[in-house]
């Protein structure tokens, strides 16, 4: 019984929250609604050109990660064996884990961003903007990606310095 209550009491909590949510939402679209048009018609300009910054930045983020390993790992310094020093893996491990961190605060950026731009597309009777899939977004991908590759090659100089 003691169960039941907590799946019951947890699915009235998730209930209430998407309910206040949804309210703080129509407030928002109220409050964008009584504005004037013309600063409407701007803020929307300026939120969709946000857009299109934050998406384009997004994308970019990993290319210039894969171009920096590239080159480290050709120009950097090189064991005998031909493949890159530990401290030099440990560079390129750090840059990715900063590229993967910059890719989630931009995604972040721009879901907020996508929740301004979707109140005043609203405004004007726009079709709404449908929400960033949280979980199905390649960026998502890409991001988890370049954290594996950056504990990846952190690991053989943690393994030098520890004599693993």
């Amino acid at each position: 019984m003691v169960g039941r209550w907590r799946l019951t009491s947890r699915r009235a909590m998730k209930a209430r929250k998407a309910s206040e949510k949804l309210a703080q939402e129509a407030a928002a679209q109220a409050t964008v609604g009584h504005l004037d048009g013309e600063f409407r018609l701007e803020a929307y300009r300026q939120s969709y050109l946000n857009f299109r910054h934050f998406d384009n930045l997004r994308w970019q983020v990993p290319a210039i990660a894969f171009v920096v390993g590239g080159a480290l790992l050709n120009f950097g310094r090189q064991a005998q064996g031909g493949l890159p020093t530990p401290p030099v893996l440990a560079v390129y491990g750090v840059f990715a884990l900063l590229c993967g961190y910059l890719m989630h605060r931009i995604g972040w950026n721009l879901r907020r961003n996508n929740e301004v731009l979707r109140r005043y597309a609203l405004s004007f009777g726009d079709d709404p903007i449908p929400p960033k899939p949280r979980w199905k977004s390649a960026s998502l991908y890409v991001e988890v990606f370049l954290g594996l590759v950056g504990a990846a090659s952190l690991l053989p100089f943690v393994a030098g310095r520890f004599g693993w």
